[in-house]
């Protein structure tokens, strides 16, 4: 009995330190491919973050145009730069996962890998959305509005929170409960202004309606006369 164990042991163990070694090569290939796009993806991105402050000047262009806090202290040259950094190492890595060889762990690392350009679409939408409603609000607030505050008070994050939305779909989520409910606070807020406005306008007329209305019931008379 003895035996048997200990000769099942030492099986195992062959077995497991033979998958080791076969998976050797394949783990070296996913090493290197995973070192040389690291190396790449720190020299493109710092070209790129030189090329857009320095050649594009962004950053400047925003501050001048007023666009600068559009997401509060975050540059937008360090955040495309972060993006496209992750973007190239995501694609070496994924050839590393082919390369390990791991069965189910590396399908799921490709799927994975596979799925985060929709992660970094979301990202860059929602990032557009911000400078949107930012540039929005700016007009509206420096037109000689009465209104002008309120609405820009309005208007931007319900910019925002609607292309957070899209963002949202773009990863996969299901948004269609959010989407009803969005329907169905805008069918009441528009009821509700409707009523509000029906509302002050037949209370701020009601002396002058019995006027109005007898002036359109002569009128109809005279016709008929």
């Amino acid at each position: 009995m003895v035996t048997y164990l200990g000769y099942a042991i030492l099986e195992s163990l062959n077995k497991t330190l033979n998958s080791i070694i076969a998976a050797l090569p394949g783990m070296l290939y996913a090493l290197v491919i995973i070192l040389v796009g690291w190396i790449l993806s720190l020299i493109i991105t710092f070209i790129c973050r030189k090329f857009l402050s320095k050649v594009v000047k962004l950053d400047k262009w925003l501050k001048k145009h007023e666009l600068d806090d559009a997401m509060g202290d975050i540059s937008l040259t360090g955040l495309l730069s972060v993006l496209l950094y992750w973007w190239i190492m995501l694609i070496f890595l994924g050839q590393a996962a082919i390369q390990l060889q791991l069965g189910m762990i590396s399908e799921i690392l490709l799927k994975f890998i596979l799925w985060t350009p929709n992660l970094f679409y979301a990202i860059l939408l929602v990032v557009g959305g911000f400078y949107f409603a930012d540039f929005i609000t700016d007009k509206i607030k420096k037109s000689k509005n009465l209104w002008a505050d309120r609405i820009g008070l309005i208007l931007e994050p319900t910019i925002v929170f609607f292309v957070a939305v899209i963002a949202l779909a773009q990863i996969g989520i299901n948004v269609a409960l959010i989407v009803d409910l969005i329907r169905i606070l805008f069918g009441a807020l528009s009821l509700g202004i409707a009523l509000a406005i029906g509302l002050a306008f037949g209370l701020g007329m009601k002396d002058e309606t019995p006027k109005i209305w007898k002036s359109l019931k002569k009128e109809w008379n005279k016709q008929r006369d």
